[in-house]
């Protein structure tokens, strides 16, 4: 009986030691993870730079290429400028977003900024050519209005907490 409870309190300390060998590991895994993941969302942040650089480009020669032809007043052609120009906050906001997550900011009031740029967007393209039905623009656009009337209020909803107490937003997240 004494040799069994010997080999059984062996066998328990046995498993203790691998337990904190692996949560060791664990750990060191996931602070490599971690890494990574900060370097390829750094990466993305490049990335985002160097697509902003190449739409404002665009949008220049679009501005220009509008002003020569003459076709500046054409609503159609001011669509697209408006696209362009909403595309450009949106890859500022998403930047925005990325930089605070990288500096382990919390990021609820950037997120739904760039919603409400992205839905804002989407309904100014709007165009019901694009639907087959009068009945599918009719629920786009219904749905497109209590998508931007949810984001409004979480906007006012988030802002008004953020200036009651800014330093829970622009605080670094606890680990």
């Amino acid at each position: 009986m004494a040799e069994e409870s010997d080999s059984r309190e062996n066998y328990e300390e046995l498993v203790k030691d691998v337990s904190r060998d692996r949560s060791g590991l664990e750990a060191t895994l996931a602070k490599k993870m971690e890494r990574v993941m900060d370097y390829l969302q750094l990466a993305v942040v490049v990335i985002l730079v160097i697509l902003f650089g190449i739409a404002v480009y665009d949008l220049g020669l679009e501005l220009y290429e509008l002003i020569i032809t003459g076709q500046f007043y054409d609503p159609i052609s001011l669509i697209g400028i408006l696209e362009t120009a909403l595309l450009l906050f949106l890859i500022v906001e998403v930047f925005r977003t990325s930089v605070a997550h990288l500096e382990g900011l919390k990021v609820l009031p950037l997120v739904v900024d760039v919603a409400i740029i992205g839905i804002v967007r989407s309904i100014i393209t709007f165009r019901l050519d694009d639907f087959q039905t009068m009945t599918d623009a009719v629920l786009a656009s219904l749905a497109y209005a209590i998508i931007l009337s949810v984001l409004i209020a979480s906007f006012f909803i988030v802002h008004r907490q953020q200036r009651k107490s800014p330093e829970k937003h622009f605080r670094k997240v606890d680990n």
